[in-house]
């Protein structure tokens, strides 16, 4: 009926970044627990695959597990951090799919997807894109152990809904009479 925003961040790989993003699943990160938790992904420059384009593990939002976080540029585990290991994926396998897109384009993915991107081989263009999550309000607070809190974490409880707090405002709501 409602959604949220939790977060939002900006993602930069400069030319000749030689770092792949490591697979990882966003709720991991978050101090979510819920089903409607997602990760929309903006690009601000052309996406390829020779710029880093993010590549999703295909159906990996239905194992219903967390994967514990890892530090992005390697897939070391955050000290402290809870939950089932990142499985090793070749980056060949045919279930990962790359999406090539332009300023403009969005892409939505579950929190519970396995993605991560490749290097940046440009040598002269920049991999920039906005990425801002929401949820919706199914969702409750679950603080993480290893995972760092955000601003307003210290005024709310594991067990609290996300729709009670101004940390997460809403950003649209269902009309009363409007379709499903």
């Amino acid at each position: 009926e409602r959604v949220h925003l939790y977060e939002d961040s900006v993602l930069v790989k400069e030319p000749g970044t030689a770092e792949a993003t490591a697979l990882h699943q966003d709720l991991g990160y978050f101090h979510l627990e819920g089903d409607r938790i997602c990760t929309t992904w903006v690009p601000l420059d052309p996406v390829t695959v020779d710029t880093g384009a993010v590549a999703y593990l295909r159906g990996s939002h239905r194992s219903g597990l967390v994967h514990r976080p890892n530090w992005f540029v390697s897939d070391e585990p955050l000290p402290g951090a809870e939950g089932t290991p990142v499985p090793t994926i070749d980056v060949d396998d045919p279930r990962l799919v790359r999406f090539v897109v332009e300023p403009g384009d969005i892409v939505v993915h579950h929190a519970a997807t396995l993605h991560g991107a490749g290097p940046n081989r440009s040598t002269t263009s920049r991999r920039r894109a906005v990425s801002v999550r929401y949820c919706g309000n199914d969702v409750h607070y679950r603080f993480r152990p290893g995972v760092p809190a955000k601003a307003h974490h210290d005024q709310v409880r594991s067990g609290d809904p996300v729709v009670d707090h101004p940390g997460c405002p809403v950003v649209w709501r269902r009309t009363v009479g409007s379709a499903r």
